[in-house]
């Protein structure tokens, strides 16, 4: 597959916010989490469960990791 990871510097993401993003918890929900949730769920539907996002907290910040088949690997 195809990893894309992006990362910030920020004030990083708990554990308890991070799960919430991807399982679409209602509770505290921000704009901002939208966008990954909806993105999570498209890739999901169009690849399958293998494939979506991942939230990894770093030291200081947070890393996105975006599952992706290849060509190769969807038309197969």
């Amino acid at each position: 597959g195809m990893v894309i990871e992006v990362e910030d510097n920020g004030m990083g993401i708990d554990d308890k916010t991070r799960n919430s993003i991807l399982a679409g918890e209602s509770r505290g929900f921000k704009m901002e989490s939208f966008g990954l949730r909806n993105t999570d769920e498209r890739i999901k539907l169009y690849f399958g469960g293998r494939y979506g996002l991942e939230i990894l907290p770093l030291d200081k910040g947070t890393k996105i990791r975006i599952l992706l088949p290849t060509r190769d690997e969807y038309t197969n």
